[in-house]
């Protein structure tokens, strides 16, 4: 009885694992007085869906210039500490009937994230229902710009992108810097 005993606790003992903790990005975001602690393995997770809005393909469109950007939820996204919820945005950027950029065609995981964030536009955490800060990358220039999103209805969003450190490159952008995108 002793042995039987001994392997179901030893069972039970070795099948039991630890579970991340979840933290809401919303509860994250308000948190003003810094009470909620990230732990290695903590989970900050879109758990109130506020990315839904954001989620699908959005078209700006003007002659013969096109901007498609196609919006995914991917969840988990290990950063080599914790992981969190991303709001990525695979586009396709069209000049005067050239093609300029398309990551349309890259299958995202959550493990493969941060091999392409170069290509991407990305972004995590909470800011407000209608609107989303992301950061991505201008290829040709090698500059970092932040991208809001801010939705007007739920088939419109404004486009705006800034410099992350708020200087306009030299003979600007290689896409659009400020376009109104229609939900598709």
């Amino acid at each position: 009885m002793k042995n039987i005993l001994f392997i179901i606790a030893l069972i039970t003992v070795l099948s039991c694992k630890a579970q991340l903790p979840i933290i809401s990005t919303v509860d994250f975001a308000n948190d003003e007085d810094n009470n909620i602690e990230l732990f290695t393995g903590s989970y900050l997770k879109d758990v109130e869906n506020k990315f839904a809005p954001f989620i699908g393909t959005w078209k700006w469109e003007s002659g013969t210039s096109l901007l498609e950007v196609e919006f995914l939820k991917v969840e988990m996204v290990y950063d080599g500490e914790t992981y969190e919820d991303y709001l990525i945005g695979k586009y396709r950027y069209v000049d005067n009937g050239v093609e300029k950029h398309n990551s349309l065609g890259v299958n995202i995981t959550p493990n493969n994230v941060n091999g392409y964030s170069l290509y991407l536009i990305r972004g995590g955490g909470y800011e407000k229902d209608n609107y989303k800060e992301l950061s991505m990358n201008d290829l040709k220039k090698n500059i970092w710009c932040n991208l809001y999103i801010t939705l007007t209805t739920p088939t419109e969003a404004k486009w705006k992108v800034r410099r992350t450190d708020g200087n306009i490159p030299t003979g600007g952008f290689t896409f659009p810097t400020e376009v109104t995108l229609i939900k598709q």
